[in-house]
């Protein structure tokens, strides 16, 4: 059977439904005639397109933010702020001429987005170019913060990172040999699948299969050549780190072919998601994933967050695989509240000159130490474990149960 591409109809439905907003470029906070002067925010990300699901949990933790907690509650400095909406349909130069647009055409103060590593990637560039605060909810190559400091930052931790549950698997099941199954065109992918080759030399484990043997590409539907070879290859773990539906529809050709997860270990990294365990329903069972959102937190504070953002969620979609709260509702939360708080602390107004208010937004965020949906206190790291720019937070084991997505180990160094 050739491969066959998958169309993203669903991406582009929940795209057109999910906000009430215009695929390519929307308003909200717009404010009545009389009312305070608005400081305006652009959001930069992939309402549509492969990204979409990420996009779209993000924008919750944001609304409620923006809408719930600052507008609603006299905005910050006794000014609004107004979101300013574009759609980068997860394609990269869309996601540049968009940060142009938003620092150039709307006049934004800042910019919250891209979600998508290839968007962040091309956009961050253009941001500091153009000298204009961004904060990207996703992002997660390393490096991106500091190779594009000082105007962009990232709430989500780096890929190497996010790879490293992988050794306390390692360690459960005494694992030898591995394969590794990447996207060939998705960067991501393929940064986290070389983070996954030098952790398994590390480690000691024997990857079993030359490098690029079991390439795919985003939106394929048959993965029967590459099953088969894994099932021939008989490896103690499957690493697969491909866009959340991509994984699914492995994990339903894996369990088609009768590769138990229980038995042999299957891990999707950050992209074991809600959206993957509904796509892939039973076969999505007992995979493992990584996360830097605890599901599983006690904290009295993040429980009754989760509940308001969930409560929050199901006023805009049905779709739990958008509305259950994850990594992406909890950075983008995060992106939006320290934004916030650097405009306060700075006390720009919307009259501020643009460069004047953009310059102290930027020289203001790496000073905040904050609470946020947590009891546990954040920042911006300066370097090391946690790169410069890119917010500090330990990693979590995550894991597929019932249905649910269970935490399960933690990584903090």
């Amino acid at each position: 059977m050739g491969k066959k591409k998958i169309l993203w109809f669903y991406g582009v439905i929940l795209g057109a439904l999910i906000l009430s907003l215009p695929l390519a470029t929307g308003l909200l906070g717009a404010q009545p005639k009389g009312a305070a002067s608005p400081f305006k925010i652009g959001i930069v990300t992939s309402l549509t397109g492969p990204g979409h699901a990420w996009a779209q949990r993000s924008l919750i933790g944001i609304r409620y933010r923006i809408e719930e907690e600052i507008n609603k509650t006299g905005g910050i400095n006794g000014h609004p702020v107004q979101l300013i909406m574009h759609d980068t349909t997860t394609k990269a130069d869309q996601a540049v001429m968009l940060t142009e647009r938003a620092a150039t055409v709307d006049k934004v103060f800042a910019i919250l987005g891209p979600n998508a590593s290839s968007d962040v990637m091309a956009a961050f560039p253009t941001a500091n170019r153009l000298a204009v605060p961004d904060i990207t909810m996703g992002g997660t190559l390393r490096g991106l913060c500091e190779k594009n400091a000082p105007w962009c930052f990232a709430t989500m931790g780096s890929d190497d990172f996010g790879v490293e549950p992988l050794v306390l698997l390692i360690q459960k099941y005494k694992s030898k040999t591995m394969v590794i199954m990447r996207d060939a065109k998705y960067n991501f992918s393929l940064s986290q699948a070389e983070w996954g080759y030098k952790l398994a030399e590390r480690e000691g484990l024997k990857v079993v299969h030359e490098k690029g043997k079991l390439d795919v590409e985003t939106g394929w539907a048959d993965f029967t050549p590459q099953v088969t070879q894994i099932k021939a290859l008989a490896p103690d773990l499957i690493f697969s780190p491909l866009f959340p539906t991509d994984i699914a529809h492995f994990a339903v050709a894996l369990k088609g072919a009768g590769i138990d997860p229980k038995k042999t270990v299957c891990f999707g990294t950050i992209n074991v998601t809600p959206d993957m365990v509904v796509a892939g329903g039973a076969a999505a069972e007992g995979w493992y994933g990584s996360s830097d959102y605890d599901f599983d937190s006690k904290d009295s504070v993040q429980i009754a967050w989760e509940k308001k953002l969930t409560d929050y969620g199901k006023t805009i979609t049905s779709d739990p695989g958008i509305y259950r709260i994850t990594t992406n509702t909890a950075c983008s939360y995060d992106a939006a509240a320290f934004l916030c708080e650097a405009i306060r602390r700075t006390k720009i107004t919307p009259e501020t000159p643009l460069q004047e208010a953009r310059t102290k937004i930027r020289d203001e965020l790496p000073k905040i130490r904050m609470k946020t949906f947590t009891s546990q206190e954040f920042f911006f790291g300066q370097g090391g474990r946690y790169e410069k720019n890119r917010m500090a937070r330990p990693m979590t084991l995550i894991q597929v149960q019932d249905g649910k997505l269970i935490s399960i180990g933690h990584v903090t160094k």
